[in-house]
Parts: C-alpha cells; sequence; structure tokens
C-alpha cells in the first residue's frame, strides 16, 4: 500500500486542482473540483493536503473522516463526476459527459450539510 501513496511536495510532478467551497455543515464539506493536470489519486491527495479528505477514502484520510466514514459504513469514496469535458486523442472533438448523481449515501450526506 505505501509504494501507491502519493503527496503534496514541492520536488514533485506538477499537479494543479481548482477547487471552491459550495456547502458546509455539520462538519462536512462539498466542493466542486476541476482538476488541470491528472495525476495519479490528485484529487484525494489535493483534498487531504487542504484539509478536506474525502469522505470514504481508506486511503487518503484523516482520523475524523475515517471514524466518520466508519460510522455511517460508506463503502467507496465520495467523488462524483457530475461533468467530465475533455478533447478525445483521436477525433481532436471536444467531449462532454454529464452524470446526474444516483447514489443514495452520498444523497444522503448532501442533505446533511442541507443540500
Amino acid at each position: 500500500v505505501s509504494s501507491m501513496l502519493r503527496s503534496v511536495s514541492d520536488d514533485g510532478a506538477r499537479a494543479v486542482t481548482h477547487y471552491e467551497l459550495l456547502q458546509n455543515a455539520n462538519s462536512l464539506s462539498v466542493l466542486r473540483l476541476k482538476p488541470e493536470t491528472g495525476r495519479t489519486h490528485q484529487l484525494r491527495v489535493h483534498c487531504l493536503a487542504i484539509g478536506y479528505p474525502i469522505i470514504g477514502d481508506q486511503l487518503y484520510y484523516t482520523e475524523e473522516s475515517k471514524i466518520f466514514s466508519d460510522r455511517h459504513e460508506i463503502q467507496g469514496q465520495m467523488l462524483h463526476a457530475g461533468r467530465l469535458t475533455f478533447v478525445h486523442p483521436i477525433t481532436n472533438s471536444e467531449v462532454d459527459i454529464c452524470c446526474e448523481m444516483k447514489r443514495e449515501e452520498m444523497q444522503s450526506i448532501l442533505r446533511e450539510v442541507g443540500m
């Protein structure tokens, strides 16, 4: 497992994630994340580094986020790609994919923060 772990480091490869705090309540926060680069575990590492570990993450967590995840029996990271936009590598055309959130445990967490 330790060989999989990544971290934020001054001498590491460039990795940029833009984020916006959408809601914060009951010790939970909802962020909008926009990765500019695509490094391994980038969103997870950056969220942990800024003090917002992703609920349900079994690799990058704080003691508090692990306790919350375990108490709520959350299986898997509370990440949702609502929209992905990228340039197709073969056709060079823009691909834009939108997806509604259908995961009940994530919707429950959102209700808990008032969204």
